[in-house]
């Protein structure tokens, strides 16, 4: 078959050749061969318009913008929403107990996401999406840790299958320098890249602002009332008059940041009483403290560290971080983490 074909093509051309002597050669050049297959559709007339071809924006490859509170989607493969882009030396729950630490000179650089699997099988979390940095200079950055929150926060999975339609709290962080400075992310799911600029030592988040007496609620969850803040070398329960328990910090330079809320448990369970908020305390955008969270007993003569919260129960709430009492005339930023959520308070 191909024989024939070649020589087809021959007399095709040799047609051509004389077409074109009995024209005269005008000079114009001879038309650019097409290139087309056999059967394929003939050229426009001259002078015609061709309609460009239509490109699609959502290609597999292409790049997409990473932007906060925007839902994502990779067909029959993920939802997901960037939460939030944070730098340290530790990817953490946020409970507070688990942590990954980078190595010595190194942070991460840790971007979070509520994601959700719309495929039909389990995938690896560290097969799932991929995370890398690139500086300006073009140098690339693709040592990477990929971690689900379990547990409601209170811990870290690297090694979870994500199942179908199973929606999780997803962090891909990757390695790079303290002082790499400037950056641009790039998170690969599915063959397309989604892109975003960060600059290290930076907090993208969106979190609502909390004041002293407000009320927050999450469904089947839990209520959270935020009493305030104070210091404290030594805190005492409400109720002194007889024998009572309390908490006094060990080092004379230090004292008790005391986060003071009460919480009450709208689950069907007694929970215990660190897995419903978290909290850390930031001074000078950089001196960063975590702590411990103790109930005031019912009867108001001490605190427990060890409590379960009946269902319906309203409880007072303590949350102590040490630190040094030279910070305490500095305004102190809270993270509080509530059912799901992250929540701002700045004050002394």
């Amino acid at each position: 078959m191909s024989g024939i074909r070649q020589g087809k093509n021959l007399l095709l051309a040799l047609a051509l050749c004389v077409c074109l002597s009995a024209c005269g050669g005008s000079g114009a050049p001879a038309p650019a061969a097409s290139g087309a297959p056999e059967g394929s559709a003939s050229p426009a007339p001259e002078g015609s318009a061709s309609p460009a071809p239509e490109v699609s924006m959502d290609l597999p490859g292409k790049e997409q913008p990473l932007t906060l509170d925007t839902e994502n989607t990779q067909a029959d493969y993920a939802d997901f929403t960037l939460v939030k882009v944070s730098s340290g030396n530790r990817v953490e729950s946020p409970l507070g107990g688990y942590y990954y630490e980078s190595d010595s000179g190194k942070v991460y650089v840790d971007v979070v996401l509520d994601a959700v699997n719309t495929g039909t099988a389990a995938v690896s979390c560290s097969e799932w999406m991929t995370i890398r940095a690139v500086a300006p200079d073009g140098t690339e950055y693709t040592d990477a840790l990929y971690v689900v929150e379990s547990g409601d926060g209170s811990d870290l999975d690297t090694w979870a299958d994500i199942t179908p339609l199973s929606a999780v709290r997803f962090h891909c962080a990757v390695s790079v320098p303290e002082n790499a400075g400037a950056l641009k992310l790039y998170l690969e799911v599915n063959g397309t890249e989604y892109t975003c600029d960060y600059t290290v030592g930076e907090t993208v988040r969106s979190a609502p602002t909390l004041t002293v007496g407000q009320t927050v609620e999450k469904e089947d969850f839990a209520t959270m009332v935020f009493n305030g803040i104070a210091y404290t070398d030594d805190l005492l329960p409400s109720n002194t008059s007889g024998s009572y328990r309390h908490y006094q910090v060990d080092s004379a330079s230090n004292t008790y940041l005391v986060v003071k809320y009460d919480i009450t448990n709208l689950q069907s369970s007694a929970k215990d009483a660190d897995t419903f908020a978290g909290i850390k305390a930031t001074y000078q955008g950089k001196y960063t403290y975590t702590g411990f969270v103790v109930v005031e007993e019912e009867d108001g003569a001490g605190f427990s560290g060890y409590e379960d919260i009946a269902p319906l129960t309203t409880r007072h709430f303590y949350y102590l971080i040490e630190v040094p009492k030279t910070v305490t005339g500095n305004e102190a930023e809270l993270t509080f983490f509530f059912g799901g959520q992250e929540y701002l308070y700045r004050g002394k």
